[in-house]
């Protein structure tokens, strides 16, 4: 998704500013099992988040040496896939890109500014609207 290659592109630039994970959603078809190629690589320690990230920015070459076969992440427990289709579903994330803070706030989307929204207090979210005092 275009969205998603901003978000990626930002964070990449400006990846000694925030620390971020990144949790891949699949979707169904071809991209899940990419996915999981990508996930099942990083836990058998063939590539890190840094080239999960450059390959979501496009650089592959490199990275596509390094990868399991399609056949052996088909070995690899799909878990984590299922797992991150669980945290979406907890944090209420529809469509991509979304981001969540590290309190849980959670946002559909990319803010327009990143800082204020991740700096912001969520105080005047936890409030009863409907309080007297």
């Amino acid at each position: 998704c275009d969205g998603c290659m901003e978000l990626v592109k930002k964070f990449y630039a400006d990846r000694d500013k925030y620390r971020i994970d990144i949790v891949l959603v699949p979707s169904p078809g071809e991209p899940k099992e990419e996915l999981r190629r990508l996930w099942c690589s990083k836990e058998k320690g063939k590539i890190n988040n840094l080239d999960i990230l450059r390959w979501l920015m496009g650089s592959k070459s490199d990275i596509e040496k390094r990868l399991l076969s399609q056949k052996e992440a088909e070995e690899c427990p799909a878990e984590p896939l299922v797992a991150s289709l669980m945290l979406a579903g907890i944090y209420k994330l529809q469509g991509v890109p979304s981001v969540v803070r590290q309190d849980g706030l959670a946002g559909n989307g990319i803010p327009k500014d990143f800082d204020y929204w991740l700096n912001q207090s969520v105080e005047p979210l936890l409030k009863n609207p409907f309080e007297t005092n």
